[in-house]
């Protein structure tokens, strides 16, 4: 869920037994794999398990390491739209 009035994003998680918000501070990405990131869930065993034996911690990273590959990209490619416009 985001807001661009209050320059936020952040991700409800949801069990069938609780509720959290999990907000990134500082940045302008927010990374949501298949696994719980909030504080009310991040150590459950149920959540630390499916990190083990899962690809959720792997997916994490991986999107991680494209998204920082992919920013000076899309950053130059937004410079070079804002000078073709302004012209």
């Amino acid at each position: 869920m985001g807001s661009a009035g209050d320059n936020k994003t952040i991700s409800i998680e949801k069990t069938p037994s609780g509720m959290d918000v999990y907000e990134v501070l500082n940045s302008n990405q927010i990374i949501c794999p298949n696994h719980y990131q909030g504080k009310l869930f991040e150590n459950q065993l149920a959540n630390l398990k499916n990190q083990v034996e899962s690809s959720s911690l792997y997916r994490k990273y991986r999107l991680k390491e494209l998204l920082n590959k992919m920013i000076p990209s899309v950053m130059l490619a937004l410079q070079l739209f804002y000078v073709i416009k302004k012209g």
